[in-house]
């Protein structure tokens, strides 16, 4: 009786032992890949933030040049309405381009949210100034060239229809 009963809850012993090592190795498994996973949801939420803030910074250049587009085109109407040359317009835009630059820069203008940005995309002053009033440059360049062009082509045309038109 008693050494059957001592057997059976040896096996018994056995068994339970062999399911606790079973177990011990799952659950070793599920905690070494807990800490891959948490690896990559750290790595994951770098990558967020740092795409975050990279949008932010696009967003706040957008917002920008589209202010100083509207300050050029109005510059650009008025100047047009008025009939004046090209070195006004050129120069009342400079001075758009100018006040938008200072409007961003100035401390009492900025937003008290607005956190600076940890990321190679942020450039000094001078040189946010720079390619933006390169740029802006270029685009008056453009218009200026195309009014050139417009106010050109029926001139040669005109002296074409008369070399060919004798």
């Amino acid at each position: 009786g008693i050494k059957k009963i001592s057997l059976k809850n040896e096996k018994l012993l056995e068994e339970m032992e062999a399911k606790c090592q079973i177990e011990s190795a799952e659950l070793e498994r599920c905690r070494v890949t807990r800490k891959e996973l948490d690896v990559q949801v750290s790595t994951i939420k770098t990558k967020n933030g740092a795409m975050e803030e990279e949008v932010g910074w696009c967003r706040e250049r957008l917002t920008s040049t589209e202010r100083a587009m509207e300050g050029m085109e109005r510059a650009l109407s008025e100047k047009s309405r008025e009939g004046s040359g090209l070195n006004t317009a050129l120069a009342a835009i400079t001075k758009v381009v100018d006040k938008s630059n200072d409007e961003d820069g100035s401390e009492e203008n900025k937003d008290k949210s607005h956190q600076p940005l940890l990321m190679e995309m942020k450039y000094n002053k001078s040189f946010r100034n720079a390619v933006f009033l390169r740029q802006t440059y270029a685009a008056v360049g453009g218009v200026a060239a195309s009014m050139l062009l417009q106010g050109l082509l029926p001139g040669v045309a005109n002296v074409i229809r008369m070399i060919f038109l004798r």
